[in-house]
C-alpha cells in the first residue's frame, strides 16, 4: 500500500480535479464551446487533507533461477564442460518508483494562497507608497494586516476560501486516483568457467517503466477544433497579398477581387460589436478598422519563412522547456492572443461577441497554467551485456565488459517534479525516443597486474636486499571507459538535403573554423562543419517586414537545420512539421586511469607505499555538448547565433567540482603498519 502526501498544517490550498479544467468541465479537452463545468476554485488543503487516493494492491512479486548442468558425455559435455563450470540464470522482478516530496511541493505550493504579494509602488497597487519617497531616508513601513480588501492599503491576514484566484494564476493537482509507478525487470544470462581462474558471462536486461509520474500543462492552445490553424493561413494569405498590391503590411480583409477574405474568428478578437455606431460586419472591409490588423508583432508569427500558429502558452516557471530557438513554448500567434497579459486586449471583444470562453484553451481563467500530475510516463531499456573477469592469479586481475542497449522514454527530460510536456495531449507517445541516459555501447575495464620483477617472480626470482627493495613489489593498476556519445537534442527542427543519420555522421571536432556566421575566429571548437552552421545559421534567421519575408542573412543552400515552418509548413502542435525532438549523440568518451604503486617492505607487518595516480593518464578532452553539470542537454546555443555548433565544455564529475575532466596526477607516500 502506498499513501498519498498528506498535509500536517493549514499552509497551503487546493483544487479539485473537475475544477482543474474549469469552464470546460472534466475532462473536456478540445471541445470549444461545452462549458459543463465552472471556473476554478481553490480551497484551503487542510490539515488531514490528502493529495489523492491511496494505492492498494500494489504486489511486486520477485522469481529467479539457477541452473548448473551436470552433462557428463557427448556435445552438451564439451560446450558444458565438468558440473559447476556453466551456469544459467535468470530472474522477474517488480519494483516500485516512489517519487520525493519536492514533487508534491512543486504541485500544491504553486496554487495562490500561500504567499501575498506585498509589493509597494507610487501607483497605489496593490500597496500604496507616498510619491518622492527616497530610500536614503529609511525604507518605508510596510503595509498592515487588515481585511485585505481591494483599496484599503493593508495586507489580509490570513487567505479567503473558496477563492477564484486571478487569471495569471496557475492552479495544479493530482489525478485523484493516481497510481504509484512500477518498474517490471528481467534478465537471463549464461556463465562459463574455463581454465580454473576465468569466467566469461552474457546476459540480457530489459526493463520496462509503467504509469511513471508525469506533469503536464492542460492548457496547450487549441487550433484545430475551432478552425483557427486555417485561419492562420487565410491570414498569411491576406498579407502576402496586401504586400503585393502595395496596400501596406496588415492582414486585413480589403473586400472582394482583392486577394483577400475575411477573418471572422480574428474579426471577433480585434473588433468590438460595433464600428462607427453600426453592427460590425465581418464581410464590410470598412469594419477592419482596429490597429490590431496591422499589429508587428502578430504579423511576425505569419512569416511564411517560419510561420508559428502557437500551441502551448505557458509551462512552470522553475522547470521550463527548453526553447532553443525554434520551439517557442510560450507564444506563438493564438498563444500571443490567449494570454493573460493580452487579456484586456481581446477579452472584451470576445465577451461581446459571445466567443466561448474555451475557445482557446481548456481553462481559460487560469493562464498561469493548469499543471496535472497523472501516469501517462513510460519507459523502455533492453541491453546485452558480454562479460570476461579473471580473479587474481599469476599476478593478474582483471574484470572487462561491453554492453550495447537502448533506453527509449515518452518524456524526454529529467525533473525531480516529474515536468515533461507531450509534444500535444492528443498523443501523449509522439514525444517517444531515446532518453536523456541513452548509451548505445559501453565497454569497460579494471585490471590490476603484479609486475614480474623480483623475489618469487618470473624475473629476478631469487633477488634479495637492495636488489630486490628496487625491483620487486612494483603494481600496475587501471580503470579504463570507452564508450558511446551522450545524448542531446535539437527540440522541433526540420532538416534540410539530409537525414537524421547524415546530421550524426556529420557531429565531430572540428577546431579552428569561422564561426557560424563566417566570421573569422580563433581558437574555437566546434561540433559541426561550417556549410552545416552557416546555413543553419542563414535559414533561422528571418524577418518578416513591410518589404516582405526575408533572410537577413542571405538565403541558405545545402544542407542545413531548418526551423519547424521552413517550406511555410504551419503546425498545430509540436511534431507536426520536422521532428518532435531531434535527438543525437556527441562525440565518444574514451578515459584511462592508471596508476604505478610500489611497496618497500621492512618487515612483514611494516612497509612504505609509494604511488603515482594519472587519472585521464593520456589528458584526452571528451568534448561534451551542453554542459557536464546537464541531466539534459541541448545543441548548444540558438540556431540564429554566430556560436552556434560550439563546444563550451567537456567532461567533469557531475558535480563540476572534483574532477576538471584533464589529466590529474598525485603523487602518495603512505606508511602502512
Amino acid at each position: 500500500m502506498q499513501g498519498p502526501f498528506e498535509s500536517l498544517n493549514n499552509t497551503l490550498s487546493q483544487s479539485t480535479y473537475a475544477g482543474l479544467f474549469g469552464e470546460s468541465g472534466e475532462n473536456n479537452l478540445f471541445k470549444p464551446g461545452t462549458l459543463t463545468g465552472s471556473p476554478t476554485q481553490f480551497t484551503a488543503f487542510t490539515k488531514g487533507s490528502k493529495a489523492y487516493n491511496t494505492d492498494y494492491g500494489n504486489f511486486a512479486p520477485s522469481v529467479g533461477f539457477t541452473y548448473s548442468p551436470t552433462w557428463k558425455s557427448g556435445l552438451l559435455h564439451k560446450l558444458a564442460g565438468e558440473p559447476g563450470q556453466t551456469v544459467f540464470r535468470g530472474g522477474f522482478s517488480m519494483a516500485f518508483v516512489r517519487e520525493g516530496t519536492n514533487t508534491f511541493l512543486s504541485i500544491l505550493a504553486g496554487n495562490p494562497g500561500q504567499t501575498v504579494d506585498a509589493t509597494q509602488n507610487i501607483t497605489g497597487t496593490p500597496y500604496a507608497m507616498p510619491f518622492g519617497t527616497l530610500f536614503r531616508n529609511g525604507l518605508p513601513a510596510a503595509p498592515p494586516f487588515g481585511s485585505g480588501a481591494p483599496g484599503s492599503g493593508t495586507l489580509p491576514s490570513q487567505p479567503t476560501y473558496p477563492s477564484t484566484g486571478f487569471i495569471t494564476d496557475a492552479v495544479n493537482g493530482f489525478a485523484p486516483n493516481l497510481k504509484t509507478g512500477y518498474v517490471e525487470s528481467w534478465t537471463a544470462g549464461i556463465q562459463r568457467e574455463f581454465k580454473k581462474d576465468n569466467v566469461i558471462e552474457i546476459r540480457y536486461v530489459g526493463n520496462r517503466g509503467h504509469q511513471l509520474w508525469r506533469q503536464q500543462d492542460l492548457n496547450e492552445v487549441n487550433v484545430f477544433e475551432n478552425g483557427a490553424l486555417n485561419e492562420f493561413k487565410l491570414a498569411q494569405a491576406n498579407t502576402l497579398a496586401n504586400l503585393s498590391a502595395g496596400r501596406g503590411f496588415t492582414m486585413k480583409y480589403f473586400g472582394a477581387g482583392t486577394g483577400t477574405v475575411p477573418l471572422p474568428i480574428l474579426f471577433k478578437e480585434f473588433q468590438s460589436t460595433t464600428v462607427g455606431g453600426a453592427a460590425a460586419d465581418v464581410n464590410n472591409p470598412a469594419h477592419y478598422a482596429s490597429t490590431l490588423w496591422a499589429n508587428t508583432t502578430l504579423l511576425g508569427f505569419l512569416n511564411p519563412l517560419n510561420p508559428n500558429p502557437g500551441y502551448l502558452i505557458n509551462t512552470p516557471a522553475a522547470n521550463p522547456i527548453p526553447n532553443n530557438g525554434n520551439f517557442r513554448c510560450c507564444g506563438g500567434f493564438y498563444g500571443t492572443i490567449a494570454s493573460a497579459v493580452n487579456e484586456a486586449t481581446f477579452g472584451p471583444n470576445r465577451t461581446a461577441w459571445n466567443v466561448p470562453a474555451n475557445f482557446f484553451l481548456v481553462n481559460p481563467g487560469k493562464r498561469g497554467g493548469v499543471f496535472l500530475i497523472n501516469n501517462n510516463g513510460q519507459s523502455w531499456y533492453d541491453g546485452v551485456t558480454l562479460e570476461f573477469r579473471r580473479r587474481l592469479a599469476k599476478g593478474l586481475l582483471v574484470q572487462s565488459n561491453y554492453t550495447f542497449s537502448k533506453s527509449l522514454v515518452n518524456s524526454y527530460a529529467s525533473s525531480s517534479v516529474v515536468f515533461d510536456q507531450p509534444g500535444t495531449l492528443r498523443h501523449y507517445h509522439l514525444k517517444k525516443n531515446v532518453s536523456p541516459f541513452d548509451i548505445t555501447q559501453a565497454f569497460k575495464t579494471n585490471f590490476i597486474y603484479e609486475l614480474p620483477f623480483g623475489r618469487g617472480k618470473t624475473l629476478f626470482k631469487d633477488a634479495k636486499g637492495i636488489v630486490n627493495g628496487f625491483l620487486g613489489d612494483w603494481v600496475f593498476n587501471g580503470n579504463i571507459r570507452i564508450q558511446s556519445g551522450s545524448p542531446f537534442n535539437f527540440g522541433n527542427v526540420q532538416l534540410v538535403g539530409m537525414t537524421a543519420k547524415d546530421l550524426q555522421k556529420a557531429i565531430g571536432i572540428y577546431r579552428d573554423q569561422a564561426n557560424s556566421d563566417n566570421s573569422p575566429t580563433s581558437g574555437q571548437v566546434y561540433f559541426l562543419p561550417l556549410d552545416i552552421r552557416l546555413n543553419t545559421f542563414r535559414a533561422n534567421s528571418v524577418a518578416f517586414s513591410s518589404t516582405g519575408a526575408t533572410y537577413t542573412q542571405g538565403a541558405p543552400a545545402g544542407r542545413f537545420i531548418a526551423p519547424i515552418g521552413f517550406g511555410n509548413c504551419m503546425q498545430g502542435y509540436q511534431g507536426q512539421c520536422g521532428y518532435n525532438n531531434l535527438v543525437l549523440k556527441g562525440p565518444s568518451f574514451f578515459r584511462f586511469d592508471l596508476s604505478l604503486a610500489k611497496k618497500i617492505k621492512f618487515t612483514e607487518r611494516l612497509n612504505l607505499e609509494m604511488r603515482a595516480e594519472a587519472l585521464n593518464a593520456f589528458n584526452n578532452i571528451n568534448w561534451l555538448v551542453g554542459a557536464a553539470g546537464n541531466d539534459v542537454n541541448a545543441g548548444a546555443a540558438t540556431f540564429n547565433s554566430g556560436f552556434f555548433g560550439r563546444y563550451t565544455s567537456a567532461y567533469q564529475d557531475i558535480s563540476t567540482t572534483n574532477d576538471p575532466g584533464g589529466r590529474l596526477i598525485q603523487l602518495v607516500l603512505r606508511l602502512n603498519f
